[in-house]
């Protein structure tokens, strides 16, 4: 985004500069929506905090409005973000632990799949 800034001198400065920061965003929130291990009321949370923090010393109705229009925003948000999870795979580390307890998650899976099989 930096080189696009610097050395962009033609028409598709603006443009190209509005997708970029989308696609940042939408990315960002992807990668939230991620972490939280896809709770969109998670998200929400913790985006409401952040709001509320920024806005101690904000009249608590224009708070209270902030948050409920962000709320609606960011579900529309959500259900129309391009980005998928193979989008930002690259971007993902996984711990050790993480890494275990997503393997024993897919067993678990597996083995509740085989035993209604069965059944």
């Amino acid at each position: 985004m930096a080189t696009h800034i610097l050395r962009c001198t033609d028409h598709t400065f603006g443009p190209r500069l509005l997708y970029m920061c989308t696609q940042g965003l939408f990315e960002c929130l992807a990668l939230n929506l991620y972490c939280l291990r896809g709770e969109q009321r998670a998200l929400t949370a913790v985006i409401n905090h952040r709001i509320r923090r920024m806005s101690a010393e904000v009249n608590p109705s224009l708070v209270n409005w902030l948050t409920s229009m962000m709320t609606m925003r960011l579900h529309v948000i959500l259900e129309h973000n391009p980005v998928q999870e193979a989008d930002i795979n690259h971007y993902v580390i996984h711990t050790q632990t993480e890494a275990t307890q997503r393997v024993e998650s897919d067993v678990q899976t597996e083995q509740q799949a085989d035993s209604q099989n069965v059944e």
